[in-house]
C-alpha cells in the first residue's frame, strides 16, 4: 500500500511541476482544486474504514476479555482438582504402609 501511495504522491507533485512550469496559472488552480477535492474524497473515505477497523479491532478485543476470563476459569477448576488429587494421594499413601501389612 505504500508503494501506491508513494506513486500517487509523486503523479500530484509531477502536475504540479508541470502546471508551474507551463505557467497556467489558470489551469494550476483548478488542477489543484481538483486534486484537493479528490484527496479530501480520499481521506473521508479512508476514515470511515479506520472507524471500521476500530469497531471490529474493539469487537475482537472484547471476544478475547471473555475468552480469557472463560480460560482463567478452567484453570482454576484445574487447579482445584489437581489440589483434590494431591489430596488423594496423600491420604492412599499414608494407608499403604497398613495395606502391606
Amino acid at each position: 500500500m505504500q508503494h501506491n501511495q508513494d506513486n500517487f504522491c509523486d503523479v500530484q507533485i509531477q502536475l504540479l511541476v508541470i502546471c508551474i512550469d507551463e505557467n497556467k496559472a489558470s489551469n494550476c488552480s483548478g488542477v489543484i482544486a481538483a486534486e484537493m477535492e479528490g484527496i479530501k474524497l480520499d481521506m473521508s473515505i479512508l476514515e470511515g474504514r479506520f472507524a471500521s477497523a476500530i469497531k471490529e479491532n474493539n469487537s475482537n478485543i472484547g471476544g478475547l476479555q471473555r475468552l480469557l476470563k472463560e480460560l482463567e476459569g478452567i484453570i482454576r477448576h484445574q487447579n482445584e482438582v489437581i489440589c483434590k488429587l494431591s489430596e488423594d494421594n496423600l491420604v492412599l499413601k499414608s494407608k499403604l504402609p497398613l495395606l502391606k501389612t
